[in-house]
């Protein structure tokens, strides 16, 4: 029951991360459209959010499971090293998509900043949903969006605005999770006692699974044409919108079902994993199809103040495959994130040699759309990691 009752309320509450988010891209089109500072905003985004996802990932992976004892202050001076880290490797891979003026801009300083808040807060939201506050982690993504917004209002038509916004949001947000180091948890969970030790493979995972949008956001700087990786960034916020409000819970619930990885649990997760997928795909396929329709595409265009219905709708639809498929190995592959961490690099690597080559090449042929069709080749690959994998007895 208590599976359940987490799943649905991370669901519910995603739900209005996902108003917010499109209140968000929206205000975002409407102020930069799609321009160089368009472009700059949503690099600096991936990176922030790359980071966050890459530290908060490896972190669930390491705390959910892991039984009652150690104490938050203790699990934090382990994870200071991994923070430093991305942090670092953060700023070089921001560095790498800007050149010229934009490298030493202010925009590119508060990114940085941003960047170094972003990961500390993901360490604390790790912490709080091992206390079993994981309702309590929204706080961080509603203020970072509430702030996007905001700044991009106070200082309409730049870049800067958005930035400084975001930063604001995540050092409030941080700040209002800090009490949840001294809780208790709620709902400690019960694992095997012979978990397998992540070591290398487990960063190695969440920085090439979790994070592919990294890739994305460093070779379109060289294949894309100015304003076309905005365009794809609106595109997806429907798609990552709409996985976000299943797969917040869904994510919290496998790893804790893959930590005990009893028959009965693994059995439950690929039904349901199977089943998700098909619906998700296919909701995200009805959207595009959607906003196609007058009724929908008017008033989104008229907020936007220019056609982003016309210019997006291709990109949803063919996200709807890595949607579906996202969103299975999302929940599939968690019982071996919990347990043979080690047997996930291949089949990464593999999908990133894949995923790079069709988004390099088709890029050159068919733009922006080459990227959702390298998205689900990647996710392809993954469904080797659990469809028929059985752990040790």
């Amino acid at each position: 029951m208590s599976a359940r009752h987490t799943f649905a309320w991370m669901a519910a509450l995603s739900a209005i991360s996902l108003l917010l988010g499109g209140a968000r891209e929206l205000v975002i089109a409407r102020e930069l459209q799609a321009s160089g500072g368009a472009d700059l905003f949503f690099r600096g985004v991936v990176v922030i959010g790359a980071a966050r996802n890459f530290e908060l990932s490896l972190l669930r992976s390491r705390w959910l499971p892991l039984p009652p004892g150690p104490g938050s202050l203790a699990l934090l001076r382990e994870a200071a090293p991994s923070c430093a880290v991305v942090i670092a490797a953060a700023l070089a891979a921001l560095a790498l998509m800007l050149h010229g003026p934009t490298l030493v801009s202010i925009e590119t300083l508060v990114l940085a900043t941003c960047i170094a808040v972003a990961v500390g807060g993901a360490a604390i939201r790790a912490l709080a949903e091992r206390h079993g506050r994981e309702k309590l982690g929204f706080v961080l993504e509603w203020l970072s969006l509430v702030g996007t917004i905001a700044g991009a209002l106070a200082m309409p038509g730049q870049a800067l605005g958005p930035i400084v916004g975001l930063t604001l949001g995540l050092v409030v947000g941080t700040l209002l999770l800090v009490p949840t180091l001294f809780g208790r948890s709620d709902h400690p969970p019960s694992v095997a006692p012979d978990r397998v030790p992540e070591g290398v493979a487990l960063y190695v995972d969440t920085l090439v699974y979790v994070n592919l949008g990294l890739v994305d956001s460093l070779l379109t700087a060289f294949v894309l044409a100015p304003g076309e990786f905005a365009l794809l960034n609106y595109g997806y916020l429907v798609v990552n919108a709409t996985l976000a409000v299943p797969t917040a819970g869904a994510t919290i619930v496998a790893l804790r079902l893959g930590g005990r990885a009893m028959p009965r649990d693994i059995a439950a997760l690929r039904r349901w994993a199977l089943l998700g997928g098909l619906v998700i795909g296919g909701g995200v396929a009805a959207i595009a199809f959607a906003i196609t329709w007058p009724v929908f595409a008017g008033p989104i265009d008229r907020i936007a103040g220019w056609a982003l219905t016309d210019a997006i709708d291709e990109i949803i639809l063919l996200s709807a495959p890595f949607a579906g498929l996202r969103f299975a190995n999302t929940i599939g592959r968690q019982v071996r994130v919990a347990k043979d961490p080690q047997g996930l690099v291949a089949y990464d690597l593999v999908g990133l040699a894949l995923r790079t080559a069709m988004l390099c090449g088709g890029a050159l042929v068919i733009g922006p759309l080459a990227s959702p069709l390298a998205l689900a080749l990647a996710e392809l690959v993954q469904l080797g990691t659990w469809i028929r994998w059985r752990p040790r007895a």
